[in-house]
């Protein structure tokens, strides 16, 4: 496969965002909490990000 056709690169990322909402939004429905993680950023950043939210979502009296 030729990964560096532009058309293919762009139907796949594409394709990975539109997995990734879906995935947010089962997520969402169930009531479960969402940590995304990326190997271009350090773990301790998004989990950091993710606790913070929690947080601020307890606070609210929130549960999504």
């Amino acid at each position: 496969m030729q990964t560096a056709d532009p058309g293919l690169r762009r139907r796949y990322a594409e394709a990975a965002a539109a997995q990734r909402g879906a995935i947010a939004a089962e997520l969402r429905a169930a009531g479960a909490a969402h940590l995304r993680l990326r190997t271009d950023r350090g773990l301790a950043a998004g989990h950091g990000a993710f606790r913070r939210r929690a947080a601020a979502r307890r606070t609210r009296g929130t549960t999504r």
